[in-house]
């Protein structure tokens, strides 16, 4: 267990506080709630007297500030350098990951993962397959395609039995 916990950039570890940080911010501060709130409905966050503009900046800005982080640990961590293509899909898994969790910081960092489990066993896989390889190389978007799925198949009845409840 010590390869796996050891080893790894600073920014592994202090993404693992971020998610605590993120979910700290989101459910328990007024600034959380109003990014939630006008998340929902802008309408409602503006008829209260939520700045829903100011809102979404700085939202848009922590994102872009996380995201410009993941970037440069890809690119000064892992290659040492920026080359063209480099993030080979990451992107869409970080998408899926985060449209798997709702958007909830603990449960879509879980998703992310399990993407991340994903990716290295195609990788592991790919190593002793010899001349099938390529077709490893897509085990991790049958993942996110079948989790992807079942997700929207519990989303959908969670809203029909919701609007049973209602009746």
């Amino acid at each position: 267990i010590g390869q796996i916990v050891s080893g790894h950039p600073l920014v592994t570890y202090v993404s693992f506080i971020g998610i605590f940080i993120m979910w700290t911010i989101m459910h328990k501060t007024k600034f959380g709630i109003y990014v939630r709130v006008v998340g929902e409905n802008e309408d409602a966050a503006y008829s209260v007297g939520i700045n829903v503009n100011k809102i979404k900046y700085i939202a848009i800005l922590i994102g872009a500030f996380c995201s410009a982080l993941a970037g440069i640990n890809l690119a000064l961590e892992k290659m040492a350098l920026f080359t063209n293509g480099m993030t080979a899909g990451i992107g869409f898994i970080a998408l899926a990951a985060i449209f798997c969790g709702n958007g909830r910081p603990g449960l879509s960092s879980l998703y992310a993962i399990l993407f991340g489990l994903a990716q290295s066993l195609a990788v592991n896989l790919n190593i002793s397959a010899g001349p099938v390889s390529g077709l490893f190389k897509t085990l991790p978007y049958f993942v996110i395609v079948i989790i992807l799925s079942v997700a929207s198949i519990i989303q959908n009845k969670n809203n029909r039995m919701r609007g049973f409840k209602n009746e």
